[in-house]
């Protein structure tokens, strides 16, 4: 049931002008067909990061695709950006990570789903979507693979790992009452807690109109809370609502809230606050029950909960355009709003044109200190993540390319990026990448770089090897054969990398 909204400090927003992170180098990675993020990237503890994403592409740097639909995905790179590794997952079917954690030998445990029942997969359980748990080493070798479903459609969103050393996933399930799916009567929110084998302790399927659980928790007291969307049947064309359950060590149903207005919302993830509640990020297209102060079709939703479920306040926030993202606590208490915006009005300013990457940075008073659009006049998908020494990584995909600040290969294709940002409030010179335009891409005998600074540069193949240094704007590239390559530019200490064509 909804409860009364009470205006707490979430509803008084104030400004301040500090300055947003700006970026110190960039990369795009991929092959010649498209890659799409497919879940939140991590940093790593040896300082580098990991890039989940799905392609259908078995060039470039993308090695080992299995063919049929598209592979699962996942780069690893050092602090500066460069491959380590990569690996595709998969079978020949359509098969997806959403989820990466490290874990304690130094691999990783990665959810998902996959239709497959060959290359990488075995054990599914129908010719549709299973539950999808792979571990791997630190270099992406696969350790153990478990299938995890019925007969019809099962999916994780996220996995996390528990107190006692084993995981839980979250997720959806529309099996009834057969092969891992026990006790299920409809489809629903989904949770499987799994020991660190990939052995099943317990599951649950949330049915009442739940229709799938984003994100889970682990509590103090050793329970969970899980953040989903319902499907409200009092509400017209049984538009969602966003519901959080808090269970029990064993899955049992302690409290569930259901929040939201007339229209859609839906709840992304949950996050614990200093206090002992909890803030829910959502999306919606509501401005009235519980929600108030929409700009305009799906903004991002925050509410603040109590640790019993009662909201205690709410804030929304984008323009008149659509909105989607999540939320981190910063390493100062305060909260980073961040990812993806079509707006250029209300909230966000400096869009670049389609939808672009978005930051938003709030003080533990809830100031926004700063808000930050990047991107191209193309369109980019992806979050913006703080690190331990207080500095920003972006990472998702992009179809941008001429110049934009995340160029990549034509139009016709999306590559990942990553983005190194600065802290906030660093006294550095502003430098924008989209003061570089190359054209044309794909190139045939000449490759020409308008930049406004001196600069210097190479070109190099796809592993990394120099073929020609070059400073000068116009670059003679008759002697390189049809291919994919790469141009790194360095200008006043930051590194630009984008990848260009020879037909």
């Amino acid at each position: 049931m909804k409860k009364l909204l009470i205006l707490l400090a979430l509803t008084a927003i104030q400004f301040t002008n500090a300055q947003a992170p700006t970026a110190i180098w960039q990369k795009c990675y991929g092959g010649s067909n498209d890659e799409t993020l497919s879940g939140l990237p991590i940093a790593t503890s040896d300082g580098g990061f990991i890039l989940l994403s799905r392609t259908n592409s078995n060039n470039g740097i993308v090695i080992g695709n299995h063919g049929g639909e598209n592979d699962a995905w996942i780069i690893k790179t050092n602090n500066v950006g460069t491959v380590q590794w990569q690996r595709c997952y998969g079978g020949s079917g359509n098969d997806e990570i959403s989820s990466i954690i490290p874990t304690a030998d130094g691999g990783y445990l990665l959810a998902g789903y996959t239709d497959s029942n060959d290359g990488d997969v075995s054990g599914n359980h129908s010719l549709l979507n299973d539950a999808w748990v792979v571990k791997i080493d630190a270099v992406g070798t696969i350790l153990w693979q478990k299938c995890l479903g019925g007969d019809y459609y099962e999916t994780l969103s996220t996995i996390i790992p528990t107190s006692d050393g084993g995981y839980i996933a979250c997720g959806h399930a529309d099996s009834i009452n057969n092969g891992d799916v026990i006790g299920n009567t409809n489809s629903g929110g989904w949770v499987i807690k799994i020991n660190n084998l990939g052995v099943i302790q317990w599951q649950k399927v949330y049915n009442n109109d739940c229709k799938v659980i984003q994100s889970i928790l682990q509590t103090a007291d050793g329970g969970y809370v899980l953040c989903g969307d319902l499907e409200n049947s009092s509400l017209a064309n049984y538009n969602d609502d966003v519901i959080i359950i808090k269970v029990n060590q064993g899955g049992n149903i302690q409290w569930q809230n259901s929040y939201g207005g007339s229209n859609n919302d839906r709840g992304l993830n949950v996050i614990l606050t200093n206090d002992g509640g909890y803030m829910i990020n959502a999306i919606s297209d509501s401005n009235d029950g519980d929600v108030y102060g929409n700009h305009g079709n799906f903004d991002i939703w925050v509410f603040k909960i109590s640790a019993t479920g009662v909201i205690l306040g709410q804030n929304c926030y984008g323009g008149s355009g659509d909105e989607y993202g999540a939320t981190q606590q910063t390493i100062d208490g305060g909260y980073l709003i961040f990812g993806w915006s079509t707006s250029n009005d209300g909230n966000i300013t400096g869009n670049n044109g389609g939808g672009d990457v978005f930051a938003i940075k709030f003080s533990a008073t809830n100031i926004i200190e700063w808000q930050k659009c990047y991107g191209g006049t193309g369109d980019e998908f992806g979050g913006l993540l703080q690190l331990a020494d207080g500095t920003y990584f972006a990472a998702g995909r992009t179809n941008s390319n001429y110049g934009d600040a995340f160029a990549n290969l034509t139009n016709a294709t999306s590559d990942m990026f990553l983005i190194k940002l600065t802290a906030a409030n660093l006294d550095n010179e502003n430098f924008s990448f989209n003061t570089i335009t190359t054209y044309p891409n794909p190139m045939k005998d000449v490759l020409h770089i308008d930049i406004e600074k001196e600069f210097s540069g190479k070109i190099t193949d796809l592993t990394g090897k120099t073929l020609m240094t070059i400073n000068t704007k116009d670059i003679d590239v008759s002697s390189l054969s049809a291919g994919i390559y790469l141009l790194d530019i360095v200008s006043d200490a930051k590194q630009y990398t984008q990848k260009i064509i020879k037909q």
